[in-house]
């Protein structure tokens, strides 16, 4: 063939190549443009201010100063500063977060530190937990293990252990964490490789059941209802079975009193986590992090080498504390307070949510779920964090502000969430093995991982994961 043919061929060659990186990069611009202008929409339209009028951040001008106002606005409300001076004395804060909290008691009979006035009775419930919570900050392996044999029996108890079985997680997830709490709990009286799943199953189907019924603002005399009454009958039968030494007791040492705090909110986080981290990842640093974590919890543990290092900024600053991010434990803190003149107190909230999700303080990708935003790799590929802003980290209250915090707060909160996600993990799989989850109800979101995921109790109950058949 002729030069010249060759000529034409490679002029062709590169017009081509030319204009295919043209296209990729306008391409690029659109999909940036266009997740920009999704996150201002989607915040100005659920996370409307005092006023009812949503912040709309301009790019490149966020209105930073009154997002900080609003955030220490928000927490002086959890902090008590509405009870001036009197903010000093326990007594005080204790029935300025207890009347909020009166559901608690009318729906499960708990008189611990989140609905009682009495100071001995407060301390005596910190003192129980701090010490429970030493205790299996200690032995991971335990915890893990516990865990492991806990998912087992619940996926076997389901029918559900083959592949291409749908999974139902929310049930399985309430369960399992249930039974590995009361593990941590009450052990060595309970052990989950003998404990009755089916009461298991009993008492998390009653405690969902009269969590949602209890915030429901239409309710009247709830004790009246029959069907409220045949919950609270059902959790109490399925407990006495499971923890008959527990039993008889006082309100002030009922076993719910250690079991709700450590178990209603865990089970929530833990599956947002293992679906964010596992399924919904955008970033592929993000899913080979969450695969080494799974491989080397809860071995890593205790170790003091880089796999630990790497586990636990994964979880203390990777999906655990972005998914606790998106989705705290608690949206909204509620204080009570008696204004001078009144006859009733006024009630008032710390939007936690609304400051966790601020594209103000989190910049125009907050409601992406990044676990990066929380740790800065380093040269030698190490994670580091937090790696937060000063409003950031003002604005990041998941466990709940001083001079009451929870007492997960420290690292066992964050390891317990990766060790239950990471049970999951191993068990169940993940996208990168294969494993797929359907988040049915919810269709549009699994065509759009940026978007968040919904965190209502009933939001969850139609999801479904089918593992991946073998080959």
């Amino acid at each position: 063939m002729s030069d010249s043919f060759w000529i034409t061929v490679i002029k062709y060659g590169i017009i081509f190549i030319v204009l295919r990186v043209l296209l990729m990069k306008i391409a690029a611009n659109c999909f940036i443009t266009t997740e920009h202008a999704y996150s201002i929409t989607s915040y100005s339209t659920t996370y409307p201010n005092r006023q009812g009028n949503a912040p709309a951040p301009q790019r490149g001008r966020p209105d930073i100063e009154a997002a900080r106002h609003f955030v220490q606005e928000q927490r002086g409300i959890s902090s008590f500063q509405a009870l001036g001076s009197a903010r000093h004395n326990l007594q005080d804060r204790l029935e300025a977060r207890a009347a909020p909290n009166r559901r608690l008691f009318e729906a499960f009979g708990i008189v611990n530190s989140f609905t009682t006035t009495d100071p001995e009775i407060h301390m005596r419930f910190l003192h129980a937990a701090n010490g429970l919570i030493r205790n299996a900050d200690g032995d991971w392996f335990l915890f893990s293990k516990a865990a492991d044999m806990a998912l087992g029996r619940t996926l076997t108890h389901f029918k559900v252990a083959s592949p291409g079985v749908g999974v139902p997680l929310a049930r399985v997830t309430r369960v399992f964490v249930f039974m590995t709490m009361l593990d941590m709990l009450f052990e060595p009286v309970v052990d989950p490789e003998t404990l009755n799943i089916e009461d298991a199953t009993l008492a998390t189907e009653a405690i969902n059941r009269l969590w949602v019924q209890s915030k429901a603002p239409e309710r009247g005399e709830e004790r009246d209802d029959p069907s409220w009454q045949l919950d609270q009958e059902q959790l109490e039968g399925a407990l006495k079975r499971l923890l008959p030494d527990s039993f008889p007791c006082e309100p002030h040492t009922h076993p719910l009193n250690l079991i709700m705090p450590a178990y209603e909110t865990m089970w929530r986080v833990c599956l947002l986590t293992f679906v964010s981290a596992g399924f919904r990842a955008t970033c592929r640093k993000t899913t080979r992090m969450f695969r080494d974590v799974v491989d080397s919890v809860p071995r890593c543990f205790g170790q003091g080498n880089n796999e630990e290092d790497t586990a636990l900024a994964f979880a203390k600053a990777s999906p655990p504390e972005e998914a606790l991010r998106l989705y705290p434990p608690t949206r909204r803190i509620y204080r009570a307070a008696q204004n001078a003149g009144a006859s009733q107190a006024t009630v008032e909230s710390n939007d936690v949510e609304k400051c966790h999700r601020d594209p103000n303080i989190w910049g125009a990708d907050a409601l992406r779920f990044d676990p990066t935003r929380f740790g800065a790799t380093t040269a030698a590929g190490r994670v580091r964090g937090p790696a937060l802003t000063a409003e950031q980290k003002l604005a990041y209250m998941p466990f709940g502000t001083t001079p009451h915090v929870c007492p997960a707060s420290a690292a066992f909160g964050y390891r317990a969430i990766i060790a239950l996600a990471a049970a999951l993990a191993r068990r169940l799989g993940t996208r990168e093995k294969g494993a797929k989850v359907l988040l049915l109800g919810n269709e549009e979101l699994m065509w759009d991982k940026g978007r968040l995921l919904p965190s209502g109790r009933q939001d969850m109950e139609k999801w479904v994961l089918r593992m991946k058949r073998p080959t």
